[in-house]
């Protein structure tokens, strides 16, 4: 699993820092420690703000209930000397920033976590600089983890082709699949037929379940459980032979996550 090491910024506005602002801030620390690592830079306690404060002003220069909140977790954190003009050229780099901190800074902006999902989102387009598709495997776990991977549903991978030409589509679907799969089939009964038409039509991926001219059931075992793997979503065009096959899941398997079985070409029996 692929990692990002993540480094604090001093606020742009201290003043502005609330006490719901910290709680989500440090909620958001609990986040990234949970697969990457979180480090305060030096330099983070001597910046100025808009209003010409610092951390140390902030955190030392006064005692109530927020600044003690914050000192507290700021202190649990490792430090290091790196600058942030040397950690703009570090590949795998994120930044943490208070909820109301407005970055200006084009080259840092995509990689800031400030509020919910932000962590996916770095994390989705980290992988999407990927240069083969071994490298964009490991970042399956951490951006897609709503969906289940079986143990050899990539082994077909390269037969998609070219990964530069088929990466963004395939990234794509997946990530529709990750996001509204599993709502999607529940919010219609598990109706697949009505559930794979919406997922073409609300997500411009194209779907297909069991052809009217098809006998075969697709079918894998995962966890020792027999899974139907006719759903299938098709790259690019209709006729495409570049699919993924899934599972719309189980009850029995990690609250009935989809999963996907096969990554590549068409499977044939």
């Amino acid at each position: 699993m692929q990692s990002i090491d993540f480094y604090m910024l001093p606020s742009t506005n201290y003043n502005g820092i609330t006490l719901d602002g910290a709680c989500i801030w440090a909620e958001n620390i609990e986040e990234i420690e949970t697969n990457d690592s979180i480090y305060i830079p030096n330099e983070f306690y001597d910046t100025l703000d808009k209003d010409g404060i610092t951390a140390t002003d902030f955190i030392y220069g006064q005692s109530n209930d927020l600044n003690t909140y914050i000192m507290r977790i700021i202190c649990t954190k490792q430090h290091v000397e790196d600058t942030y003009s040397c950690l703009e050229t570090r590949d795998l780099t994120g930044y943490l920033a208070f909820p109301h901190d407005f970055i200006e800074d084009e080259k840092i902006k995509k990689c800031v976590h400030k509020s919910r999902n932000d962590l996916l989102t770095i994390k989705r387009n980290y992988a999407l600089k990927s240069k083969c598709y071994d490298d964009y495997l490991q970042w399956f776990p951490s951006i897609f983890p709503n969906l289940l991977f079986h143990e050899h549903s990539c082994d077909s991978i390269e037969k998609l082709g070219d990964f530069e030409s088929n990466i963004e589509e395939l990234h794509k679907h997946l990530s529709v699949l990750n996001d509204y799969g599993q709502k999607n089939y529940f919010d219609e009964g598990k109706n697949e037929v009505v559930a794979l038409k919406n997922l073409t039509s609300k997500y411009g991926i194209i779907c297909s379940g069991k052809g009217s001219n098809e006998n075969i059931e697709y079918k894998e075992f995962y966890e020792g459980v027999e899974i139907t793997c006719n759903p299938h979503t098709k790259l690019h065009t209709r006729y495409s032979d570049q699919r993924i096959y899934f599972c719309w899941g189980r009850d029995d398997i990690e609250n009935h996550k989809i999963i996907i079985v096969k990554i590549g070409d068409h499977w044939k029996k």
